[in-house]
Parts: C-alpha cells; structure tokens; sequence
C-alpha cells in the first residue's frame, strides 16, 4: 500500500496516459480525411463493403464531441494540485458542476476562487497548476511570459466553448442529437437573387429544452480541424503537467525539454472557428 498522498499521486502520473483522448480522435480524424486510403485498409482486413458517408460524418462528429471530453477532464487535472485529497480520488470524486463553476470563474479570473485561496492571478495558476511552479529564471526575450500568456488565452477559449457547448449533453446522454451535412439560405420576399447562404458538412442538430419556453431544435456547425488541433494542444499541455508533477514529487531542482514552451497562433486558431448557429422554437413544450 502506499505510505503517504505523495506516493499516490506518484503511482497515478507514472500510469496516466496523457494521450489516450487524443489518439482516438487522430485516428477518427485521419481515417474520415482519408476515405480512399482507410477503406483499403478495411479491404485487406477482410471487409470488402464500402462505407456509407454516414460513417464518416459520425467519425468527424466524435472527433469534435472528444474535444469537450477531454477539456473537462483536462481543467480538473489542473484543479487536483489544489485539492487535500489524492489527486486520482479527486478526479474520480469531482462533479461536473463543480468544474463548470470553476471554469467561469477562470473566465472571470477569479483565481482565488479556484485554487481555495492559494492563488490570486491566472499566471500564478497556469506556473502551478501545469508547470507544479517551475520555470524559466532569465526570460530576456520575453518568451516566457508570451507563453504564460498564450496558455490563459486558449485555455479560455476552450473553456467558452465548452460551456455553450449544450450539444455535448445531449451527446453523452444518449446520443440525442443528429450528424449530416447541412445547408441555410435566406433571401428577400420574391428576390432570390440576393441570398445570403452558408453549408457545411458538419453540422449537429440537437434538442434543448426549459419548462417556461417552446422546445428549440438548434444546428450548430463545427469544424473537425479546428477540434484536432484543440486536442493537440491539451494533449501537449498534459505531457507537461505529467512530467513536471512528477519532477515535484521526485523533488527534481530543474525542469526542461522539448515543448516546454508553446508556440500558439491566435489568428490560425481564430479562422478555423465555426460561428453558425440557429435555432428554432417547435409546437411543443417539455413537462
């Protein structure tokens, strides 16, 4: 058994897979962008059928639902170094409300909020929370703290999205929603001529509801290549918190390597958004 909360923690992060989310949603998004290839790959195994595009649709869908999966777990690894419990039993015990008042509270940055009062700034949690305080003594250049700075900005980003992501609910409840290409134009009485139209191929078609108001059938668009490159990005912050954890937990002086520091293109990252929501009340009402 094990003697102390340390030894623990040691025993979860030598174990913890940082990549396990993200290896799925790679070979979702590599094998729905490589249609040809993959079902050749299925020919050689044995299955000569030819897929339907319906299975791709749902392979870019799982890519984009991976995404919210792994955020959530993501933010309450961050959050253990803060808890008195284990960090393992911590990320077991946790409620999923809990982490979302957590990470409006991070929008906000109420940090103090956040870490039971340990902290007071967003840079201070980023430094502790995936880099268990370790970090660059001379930064002349400045890249340090760009990096610092590059890290609270997407992880708020993440964070926004995760929080209006309703579509995710209805995902992991179920699989209430629908997947499929979709197209919407709107044009002025008797002038088509002057349309305004958007399509996609990824679009989720979902339920929401609220005992005061109609049921609404909402279709938002997404963007697989934007929801890899999202996954990427916590799968590289995760390799850092496990590594520096343990280097703490070791009681090793310095940490350093390949990745330590992040190179983010907001503007890239920007355009790769899909903003298309729409919404439409229906004749009925939830009970």
């Amino acid at each position: 058994m094990f003697k102390n909360i340390s030894e623990f923690n040691k025993q979860f992060y030598e174990g913890y897979d940082e990549d396990f989310l993200f290896n799925k949603a790679q070979l979702c998004y590599l094998a729905s962008h490589n249609s040809e290839d993959f079902t050749d790959f299925l020919g050689k195994m044995g299955n000569s059928d030819k897929l339907e595009e319906k299975f791709y649709e749902s392979l870019r869908a799982e890519v984009y639902f991976t995404e919210f999966h792994l955020f959530e777990s993501f933010f309450a690894l961050m959050l253990a170094i803060f808890q008195s419990e284990p960090h393992w039993i911590y990320l077991t015990a946790y409620q999923t409300k809990e982490i979302k008042e957590k990470i409006e509270h991070f929008l906000k940055d109420n940090i103090s909020k956040i870490t039971n009062g340990k902290l007071k700034t967003s840079d201070e949690f980023i430094l502790a929370s995936i880099y268990s305080n370790y970090g660059i003594d001379n930064d002349t250049e400045g890249k340090w703290k760009e990096n610092i700075d590059n890290i609270i900005w997407m992880i708020k980003k993440l964070g926004r999205r995760y929080l209006n992501a309703k579509e995710y609910n209805a995902y992991k409840h179920g699989l209430r929603i629908k997947v499929s290409p979709h197209y919407f134009a709107v044009f002025p009485p008797n002038e088509p001529e002057k349309k305004i139209e958007m399509s996609t191929e990824n679009s989720v078609t979902y339920l929401e509801t609220d005992k005061h108001n109609p049921v609404k059938m909402t279709t938002k668009y997404f963007n697989p290549l934007d929801s890899i490159n999202n996954i990427y990005f916590m799968s590289l912050i995760l390799s850092i918190l496990k590594k520096s954890r343990l280097s703490r937990i070791n009681r090793e002086e310095n940490i350093s390597g390949d990745g330590f520091i992040l190179n983010i293109n907001r503007d890239e990252l920007i355009n790769l958004e899909e903003h298309f929501r729409m919404s439409v009340n229906l004749p009925i009402k939830s009970k």
